[in-house]
């Protein structure tokens, strides 16, 4: 763990970092299910909204609990893997991550449009298999650059709202 801690400091400055990262498996072992959990609970969030949530479930204005759930659990999760509390320059280090991630999977999916045309299914399912951990950091990324943020916004707002 103290090599990541180490790792996290100058992240931002190498993509080769940022890809060995996305192939532990150690630490895919260990993000795997908060990661899923967090996007099903963020998927849900879509449905159980700020208006449903003040109409049916008594929330206040602009508040959105599941979100802030996906938040805690994000920096909390954060804090175990790296051993050290979400700062902006990690979500800024983070940021780079997803640039990265995204420009490896944007030429991945055109070419599996491609391989879809040329009848190579097996092509196709090999580049997704070794794809998956790419795609699951891209989630993990977005999820600690996102919710976090949105957590505070969501404290302030709460704070806010007592003086009103």
């Amino acid at each position: 763990m103290a090599a990541l801690k180490t790792t996290m400091v100058q992240i931002d400055s190498s993509i080769l970092r940022a890809f060995a990262e996305a192939f532990n498996l150690e630490l895919i072992s260990r993000k795997f299910a908060p990661i899923v959990q967090m996007r099903c609970l963020k998927m849900v969030a879509i449905i159980v909204n700020e208006a449903f949530g003040r109409i049916f479930l008594k929330w206040g204005r602009g508040e959105s609990r599941l979100l802030d759930i996906v938040g805690e659990h994000c920096s909390t999760l954060f804090n175990n893997l790296y051993l050290l509390p979400l700062h902006f320059n990690d979500s800024v280090a983070f940021l780079w991550r997803r640039l990265y991630y995204c420009l490896l999977t944007m030429p991945t999916t055109i070419a599996h449009i491609l391989l879809g045309w040329m009848n190579q299914y097996a092509l196709s399912l090999l580049l997704t298999v070794v794809l998956i951990p790419i795609v699951l950091e891209r989630q993990w990324a977005t999820l600690v650059t996102k919710m976090p943020c949105r957590l505070e916004r969501s404290r302030i707002q709460r704070a806010w709202s007592r003086f009103d």
